[in-house]
């Protein structure tokens, strides 16, 4: 996946909405990864809809069209952390993906200013996706590190990798979580997740910390069956 209006200058991070720009750093990915496609072009963290007015209006939306008769970009997707300003993308009718931020903290609304939305319109979101057939990318699945560390978590009490992997794979709509990877010793603790059992996975312990925030909404995770 390839994102558009995501742009490096010496090697820093930044968000662009020039369109000129963007095409120069789409162009540059593809050089850089000796592609001549990718199989998913997305449109960068759109995240009020201020942002994706402005997207429509200088014409990124017009390039992604562009890329993808030309079979240069093979589906169209975007990234947000708000599911107002998703559904609004989805109803354009263009994204086969959206990449999405999801872990317990922001579902169960006891994150930072990007768990954004309540618990039923998330989970309204990913049930939108599953019934659509568009494909959810999962972002920000440890919640920056913090779900893993006693310390940090909001709930006072840490998940495991495996459980916060399994945790998002199992939301609706969802068919894959990209965590950040800086080194080859955090690609080893990732991996183990292929071979981790089912109690491993197992992440129940969060209904013992969320259970007033999800009064009556039903996340299909079937921890309450017998």
């Amino acid at each position: 996946q390839m994102h558009l209006g995501q742009i490096y200058i010496d090697g820093e991070y930044g968000r662009d909405r020039d369109l000129e720009k963007t095409k120069r750093a789409f162009e540059t990915t593809l050089e850089y990864t000796k592609m001549d496609y990718t199989d998913f072009g997305f449109i960068h963290c759109v995240d009020e809809d201020e942002d994706f007015d402005t997207l429509c209006e200088i014409g990124v939306l017009d390039y992604l069209k562009e890329l993808k008769e030309q079979g240069i970009v093979r589906h169209i997707g975007f990234s947000s952390h708000t599911p107002s300003v998703s559904n609004r993308i989805i109803d354009t009718g263009l994204a086969d993906m959206m990449m999405f931020s999801i872990n317990p903290a922001y579902d169960f609304e006891k994150g930072d200013d990007y768990g954004i939305g309540s618990v039923k319109e998330r989970f309204d979101l990913f049930k939108r996706c599953e019934c659509e057939g568009i494909g959810i990318s999962v972002m920000k699945p440890f919640f920056a590190g913090q779900l893993l560390s006693d310390e940090q978590s909001h709930f006072g009490v840490a998940l495991t990798h495996t459980q916060c992997l399994q945790y998002a794979i199992d939301r609706p709509g969802v068919l894959t979580a990209v965590p950040g990877v800086q080194t080859m010793e955090h690609l080893d603790v990732l991996l183990k997740f292929l071979m981790a059992t089912d109690e491993e996975k197992d992440y129940s312990v969060i209904g013992t910390f969320t259970a007033d925030t999800i009064t009556g909404t039903c996340v299909y995770c079937n921890h309450c069956q017998p």
